[in-house]
């Protein structure tokens, strides 16, 4: 084996790292982001594929700029687009923009699949069945787009693609992305992330006039909400926006007002997600300050998906940290809590009809009744059935005749006994976390975020969007990978 020179390994993605490095590559990926989705805005599609092919060309040879540019994508997509939404001519276009963070997903994922089913690098092969189970669901999904296009329409199935593919795309990013950067550098440029989120977020929370006026959310949200114009204009958003806090519905006088706050994502949920998983990382790098400032951010936010893994974590380091507890005891005690959580969840929903709860409940009967599902598109909040259906009050009273809001729901819903494959690839996941945890205890707050995301699974459909499954599995699939890398390895990647 040939030893590295410092500018040698660096050539790979493997030297030293600071967080204005970190901040570099973040800002051009930033940039990149903010002129693709300005080539949309001036309908010039070619232009945009000419200048997508040469950044992902460029991409595939500086990894750390691939990592940045799936980072700004699945983060800030909706701040860049309602910066520009003024200048959207149309409908059409506007929903093509928000596939932009699909789209970086999917590029470098197919990609990064092709390489690592081909390589004899020894960095990767030992996780290619990781890298083929992911492969096999999202051809699953392919056929089922086809089978969704006929039983709805190939919008629908279409989205639904998106929702449900991203998860494996960023698994293999990870896997891939992990064999070629040095460590640092992810941190670094999630620190840096972190920096930047919560600064927005806390601008949001005290300024919310300003903030809204600033990015052009009114207009965003005229193209995204159509039918609720109170929306539309920034001086009344912040009013129009409270919800029930946790959405607890108010049984056992749960009945908690807060203002919804929607970050960089503009979107409440999401934004959760992002915090959950910029905290996670900032608790892991003892960035103790940060984690606690992402843990009121995102309380006061109110998701309590994105909330319980980030509770989770936290109960694990302080096990691992201040007793003895060892990794895998500390991990049957996560699995214990999230068995117990996911059944107290189910009670309190089934009392309180709550939609998510009956959303699983009828994908989990829908299995008796067409086990090989209904295709992709049927069923689901972002289906045709659901925008036309009835008054939520009334599938209160009377149940729901589809799957929604459940991601794992709705999944049974459209592909039937092959959502069997989304736990193996969990699963797959939590073995490779396993093996990390091994070599490093702290990283058991990973294994124990992944069992409660997949907990979340069971109850929201944004779990599985690209600022949620999306990040955290690619953030899975980095560590797993980058555990076996071999810093002064000169063998180049394929």
């Amino acid at each position: 084996m040939k030893i590295a020179n410092l500018s040698q390994v660096s050539s790979l993605g493997a030297g030293h790292s600071d967080p204005l490095e970190a901040g570099a590559f973040l800002f051009f990926a930033l940039l990149s982001t903010f002129l693709g989705i300005a080539c949309l805005a001036v309908e010039s599609p070619l232009l945009l594929l000419v200048a997508f092919s040469t950044l992902l060309a460029f991409s595939f040879k500086s990894p750390k700029l691939c990592l940045s540019l799936i980072l700004a994508a699945a983060i800030f997509q909706n701040t860049i687009l309602a910066s520009l939404s003024g200048h959207i001519p149309s409908d059409d276009l506007f929903k093509a923009s928000q596939g932009v963070n699909f789209l970086t997903f999917s590029a470098f994922g197919s990609i990064f699949a092709v390489v690592c089913l081909t390589t004899t690098d020894p960095r990767i092969m030992r996780h290619k069945r990781k890298v083929m189970l992911s492969a096999l669901l999202l051809a699953v999904l392919v056929v089922y787009v086809a089978i969704g296009a006929k039983n709805a329409n190939l919008a629908s199935a279409i989205v639904y693609f998106r929702q449900s593919s991203i998860l494996c795309f960023a698994f293999i990013c990870g896997l891939y992305l992990g064999a070629r950067i040095n460590e640092k550098f992810l941190w670094d440029i999630l620190l840096v992330t972190a920096i930047i989120v919560l600064a927005l977020g806390f601008f949001e929370l005290f300024f919310p006039d300003e903030f809204y006026t600033l990015l052009q959310v009114g207009k965003f949200n005229s193209f995204k909400f159509q039918n609720n114009p109170e929306l539309h204009h920034p001086e009344l958003i912040a009013k129009s926006t409270e919800f029930s806090w946790l959405n607890l519905t108010g049984d056992y006088a749960l009945d908690i007002k807060a203002r919804k706050l929607t970050g960089p994502t503009l979107h409440n949920i999401s934004f959760g997600y992002v915090i959950a998983f910029l905290a996670l990382t900032c608790l892991y790098r003892s960035r103790y300050f940060l984690f606690l400032a992402s843990i009121g951010l995102l309380i006061y936010v109110g998701a309590k998906g994105p909330l319980a893994i980030c509770l989770a974590a936290l109960l694990v380091f302080s096990l691992l940290q201040l007793t003895r507890t060892k990794a895998r005891s500390a991990e049957k005690i996560v699995v214990a809590i999230a068995v117990a959580y996911t059944a107290l969840v189910i009670a309190y929903g089934i009392k309180s009809i709550d939609l998510h709860v009956l959303g699983l409940l009828s994908g989990l009967n829908s299995i008796f009744h067409s086990p090989m599902g209904h295709g992709l598109g049927m069923g689901g909040n972002l289906s045709d059935a659901a925008r036309a259906s009835r008054d939520i009050v009334e599938y209160r009273a009377s149940g729901v005749p589809f799957a929604i809001e459940s991601a794992t729901g709705v999944l049974l819903y459209q592909i039937g006994i092959f959502t069997s494959l989304l736990i193996l690839v969990f699963l797959s996941a939590a073995k490779g976390l396993r093996s990390v945890a091994a070599k490093d205890r702290k990283a058991t707050v990973f294994v124990a975020s992944l069992y409660f995301l997949f907990c979340n699974t069971l109850f929201q459909e944004e779990s599985l969007a690209p600022a949620a499954a999306g990040l955290f599995f690619l953030l899975y699939g980095f560590l797993i990978s980058n555990s076996d890398r071999v810093e002064t390895s000169l063998d180049k990647f394929p």
